[in-house]
Formats: C-alpha cells, structure tokens, sequence
C-alpha cells in the first residue's frame, strides 16, 4: 500500500490531520481524499464523502478498522519521510 500525504495544518480544535492519496492495488485502484482525524477514540482513516442535493454530506465507502490502521500506519510513515526534521506529528 503506497499513501501520498497532503498536510493540513489543523486548526486549534480541528479533526482533519491529514488528507491522502492510497494506493491500494499498485496502478489500478486508487483511493482519493482519504481523511486521518483525529477523534475522540484515537485517529482512524475516513472515506471520502460527496455532498447530497440536500445539503448533507454522504460517506462513499465504508473503511473497517484493520484497513484504517494499516492507512493511518502508512500515513504516519510517510510523514515521517517527507518531515525529518519533525518529531512532532500532527497526530
């Protein structure tokens, strides 16, 4: 699994840590705009969502739990590649 990080700098009480490009099958399914958020349980990766004509947001896939640790370890990972210098993780 490749993920591809685009960095979010979180608000003071924002969840979005991070959004994502994740390559699940080498050059033939790729998901797009993965969120990591930080909640209240821990962080854990989010399928992207679209906005209904009703105005409310609906998830386009579901993520179960090993495959949001695996993305959210990938994640982690990649950010420390991209940010040596940064112990500090945004989660």
């Amino acid at each position: 699994m490749k993920v591809t990080i685009k960095w979010v700098n979180p608000e003071k009480d924002g969840k979005v840590r991070a959004i994502c490009n994740v390559e699940v099958l080498e050059k033939s399914l790729t998901l797009y705009g993965v969120k990591i958020i930080k909640g209240s349980k821990g962080v854990f990766a989010a399928a992207p969502s679209s906005k209904g004509k009703d105005d409310k947001y609906y998830s386009t896939a579901f993520f179960g739990e090993e495959f949001s640790k695996s993305v959210v370890a990938e994640a982690k990972t990649a950010m420390k590649k991209t940010e040596p210098a940064d112990d500090d993780l945004p989660f």
